[in-house]
């Protein structure tokens, strides 16, 4: 999907930051490139991170860590060692749509926690932060990895106004109704459990201006549970709501990024390009014109959608007469269709038909 062309790097490979090649330090702070958005990394009592742009206050000390086969890689550690591998990257890949391409900035940072198996990579962005945990060569010795539990949170301020979808939504299609709400106004249901979660993305509108968003980036590995957000507390918990049992993932996975979208307003919101510019780019082999392949053209679509019941195939020509009435390109056919013959290639015939 993305190709992307690196117009300036300054390498600082082995540059050191706070703690590293020293003590480590209880907090460590992560900077964008322009110096108005900052991480912050809290170890102590509680590993956490924050977030500030400017002097406003995005993420209060929000929970980190990660539970890899029954042990909480974050548990006990008493600071911080600080690497910037990439100092001040600027990263331009082509797009489709009105844009022909964007570009993003950033600084990336390898993060230890002293005395601990923990280890973070982050990139913070200019307009947002994405980080993953990785495994350190001791945790990679084991065959697999056993994920029981993400501790990740976002902690916004207590005035924050939330837009979510409603909780029936979330667990099942993932479209429903968005409505805001405070944060502070989401309780759990001791009846029912299943009230206070949610999918993403989650679009917080912040106290005194700005907006921000939650959402997990570049989750094509199979092997990884996606996410969704308990919201209880005061703050967006990370839940494997698919998974509540934990899952298993080769040692040798890298887990999805966990994005933080920061912006003035929901325009630059819309036009923030974090998101994609952490997508692999893709396979030469299948994509050598990348994004610009002649057989990817953007366009409007009918849709049967398989929560109605059984996708018909009779059902589907009334949509293409529909499609050609409005002009648009497209008549999209959901799961359901392998049904329609005895066999996938007869099906794919059928398909190939309307």
């Amino acid at each position: 999907m993305l190709v992307k062309s690196l117009i300036m790097l300054s390498s600082t490979a082995g540059c050191l930051l706070t703690g590293a090649g020293q003590a480590a330090e209880t907090h460590a702070s992560l900077q964008s490139p322009d110096g108005r958005l900052s991480w912050r990394l809290h170890a102590g009592s509680q590993t956490a991170h924050s977030l500030k742009k400017g002097g406003k206050t995005i993420l209060e000390p929000s929970g980190l860590g990660i539970v890899v086969n029954g042990k909480n890689l974050a548990g006990g550690i008493t600071g911080w060692n600080v690497e910037k591998v990439k100092d001040n990257v600027c990263d331009t890949f082509e797009t489709r749509g009105k844009y022909p391409s964007s570009s993003v900035c950033f600084n990336e940072y390898v993060v230890s926690g002293n005395n601990s198996s923990l280890r973070l990579r982050a990139r913070v962005f200019n307009n947002g932060v994405a980080f993953r945990y990785e495994w350190t060569e001791e945790v990679k010795k084991a065959p697999s990895l056993n994920i029981s539990e993400e501790k990740t949170s976002f902690a916004f301020p207590e005035k924050t106004v939330l837009w979510t979808q409603d909780a029936s939504s979330a667990l099942g299609p993932c479209e429903g109704v968005w409505s805001p709400s405070r944060i502070t106004d989401f309780k759990k249901d001791p009846g029912n459990p299943r009230s206070c979660i949610r999918t993403m993305p989650i679009t917080a509108e912040l106290p005194g201006g700005g907006v921000a968003l939650i959402q997990e980036a570049a989750n094509f590995n199979r092997q990884w549970s996606g996410i969704k957000f308990s919201l209880q507390d005061g703050a967006c918990h990370t839940v494997y709501f698919q998974d509540p049992g934990g899952f298993s993932a080769p040692s040798s996975s890298e887990m999805p990024w966990r994005v933080i979208l920061v912006n003035d307003d929901l325009n630059g919101l819309v036009r923030n390009d974090v998101i994609p510019s952490l997508a692999p780019e893709p396979d030469r082999k299948l994509f050598p014109e990348g994004s610009k392949a002649s057989w990817i053209r953007p366009g409007r679509s009918t849709w049967t959608w398989w929560d109605r019941g059984n996708v018909l195939e009779n059902d589907q020509y009334a949509f293409v007469d529909m499609a050609a009435e409005f002009g648009w390109e497209y008549h999209l056919v959901d799961e359901g269709w392998k049904k329609w013959g005895p066999s996938l290639p007869e099906s794919m015939g059928k398909l190939a038909k309307m």
